[in-house]
C-alpha cells in the first residue's frame, strides 16, 4: 500500500519533535507533530496538527509525498524550539550567560569546601573572560583557551588548575546534555594532576610542637589532635562533643564526614583523647575546638612550624598526611588506614605508602643474602 511506503520516508531517529500520520475514519491520514516540551519545571505533550492530509491513493502518491516533505522542513524548526526548551532551561526572552550557568552549578553545593572550589573555578573564569558571555557562543577554542590559562597560571598550581577546570567541564557537560551547545566542546580537553609532594611530620617533629609553648594554643592542639586522628579541618571546624562516643572503654569519632557526606567511625589515639578531654574541661561549647577562621588557623600553623625551626611547607591538611605516615610507619595496613581516613578507594590510601623511605628500607632488608 501507498501508506508504508510514505511512511518510510518519515525519518524520526535523533529527532525530539516526531513526525505521525494519524488515520481518519474516511480512510486518509493527517499529518501531525508529536514532541514533549517543559513549562514551570513540568513535562507536557503536545501533538499538533499541520493540516496536511494524506489521499493514500495511487494517483496522490507524488502529492502525499511531497506534503511528507514539506511537514520533515516544518519538524526541523519545531526541533529547533524543542530542544532549546528542554527542561525548561531556556526561554527566549532571556538567553543563558556563562556566568550565571556555572554559578547555578555553585549555588547547588551545600558543603563549604565544594562551594569555595567552584566560586574560585568562576573567579578564574571570570579573569580569562572578563566580559559576560552568553552560553550558546562557547566553543572548543574558548575551552581549549581557559585550560590553557589555568595551566599557565602563576597563582595556582597544576593540580588546582585540573580542579578549576574539572568544574567547568561538568557546567559544560551539562549544557550539552541540555542542548543548549551543540557539541561538548571541553569533554576531549584536559590538565593532567602531577603526583604532588604531600609534607608531613615525624614523631620527632610533632613532639618539637607538643611541647613548645605557643601564642595560639587552641590552634595548636586543634592541629595534633588532626595528626592523631586523621581529621581534615572542615571536620575539625564541625566537631561536636557529642560526636565523642565511649565503647567498651574505647572512644570513637562518630560523624558524618564533610567532604564525603557519609558516616565515619574511628577510633582514638590516647594523645587525642587527652586533647579531647581538656577541651571539655576547659571550654563550654557544644564544639570541642574554640577555633579563630580558617584563614587564622593556617597563619598559625605555618608559624608553628617555622617557631619549631622545621623546614617544610606545613598546611592543616598535613595533619591528615601526618596520621597516615604515622599509621604506616607503625605497620597499620592499608586497608585498615583506609577506613579510618573514610577513603572509598585503597588506591587512593596506597599514595601514602610512596612517602614512606623506612618502610622500603625494611622491606629491602628482609631480602636473605645468599
Amino acid at each position: 500500500m501507498n501508506i508504508d511506503k510514505l511512511k518510510k520516508r518519515i525519518s524520526n531517529k535523533g529527532f525530539k519533535v516526531k513526525v505521525r500520520l494519524r488515520k481518519i475514519s474516511d480512510g486518509t491520514y493527517s499529518i501531525i507533530l508529536d514532541y514533549h516540551y517543559y513549562n514551570n519545571g513540568k513535562e507536557f505533550r503536545e501533538r499538533k496538527a499541520l493540516g496536511f492530509y494524506l489521499s493514500n491513493t495511487q494517483k496522490s502518491y507524488l502529492e502525499d509525498k511531497n506534503k511528507i516533505e514539506e511537514a520533515l522542513i516544518i519538524r526541523n524548526s519545531y526541533e529547533e524550539l524543542v530542544r532549546k526548551k528542554k527542561r525548561n532551561i531556556y526561554n527566549e526572552s532571556k538567553p543563558i550567560y556563562l556566568y550565571e550557568w556555572v554559578k547555578s552549578f555553585m549555588d547547588k553545593q551545600t558543603i563549604r569546601n565544594s562551594m569555595k572550589v567552584w566560586r574560585n573555578s568562576i573567579r578564574h573564569l571570570k579573569i580569562y573572560q572578563p566580559k559576560d558571555m552568553l552560553l550558546k557562543d562557547v566553543s572548543k577554542q574558548f575551552c581549549e583557551g581557559f585550560a590553557q590559562y589555568l595551566k599557565e597560571c602563576e597563582a595556582i598550581n597544576q593540580n588546582t588548575g585540573h580542579t578549576y577546570f574539572t568544574r567547568f567541564k561538568i557546567a559544560i557537560n551539562r549544557a550539552y546534555e541540555d542542548e543548549i551547545i551543540p557539541r561538548n566542546f571541553a569533554n576531549k580537553i584536559t590538565i593532567k594532576k602531577t603526583e604532588g609532594r604531600r609534607e608531613y611530620l615525624t614523631i620527632e617533629e610533632i613532639r618539637l610542637i607538643s611541647n613548645m609553648p605557643y601564642v595560639n594554643e587552641d590552634v595548636k592542639r586543634a592541629f595534633l589532635f588532626m595528626c592523631f586522628t586523621g581529621l581534615r579541618l572542615s571536620d575539625i571546624l564541625a566537631l561536636k562533643f557529642s560526636d565523642i562516643i565511649k565503647e567498651n572503654s574505647h572512644h570513637y569519632i562518630a560523624f558524618d564526614d564533610i567532604k564525603t557526606n557519609e558516616f565515619n567511625k574511628i577510633p582514638m589515639h590516647t594523645n587525642a583523647i587527652d586533647i579531647y578531654n581538656y577541651e571539655k574541661e576547659n571550654h563550654n561549647s557544644v564544639y570541642v575546638f574554640d577555633l579563630p577562621c580558617e584563614s587564622t588557623i593556617r597563619y598559625h600553623i605555618k608559624n608553628m612550624v617555622i617557631k619549631a625551626d622545621i623546614n617544610k611547607h606545613i598546611t592543616p591538611h598535613c595533619g591528615r598526611h601526618t596520621f597516615a605516615t604515622l599509621s604506616i610507619n607503625n605497620d597499620i595496613d592499608i586497608f585498615t588506614l583506609s577506613k579510618f581516613l573514610g577513603h572509598n578507594d585503597v588506591k587512593v590510601t596506597q599514595i601514602y605508602a610512596k612517602l614512606i623511605d623506612k618502610k622500603k628500607d625494611e622491606a629491602i632488608d628482609k631480602i636473605p643474602v645468599i
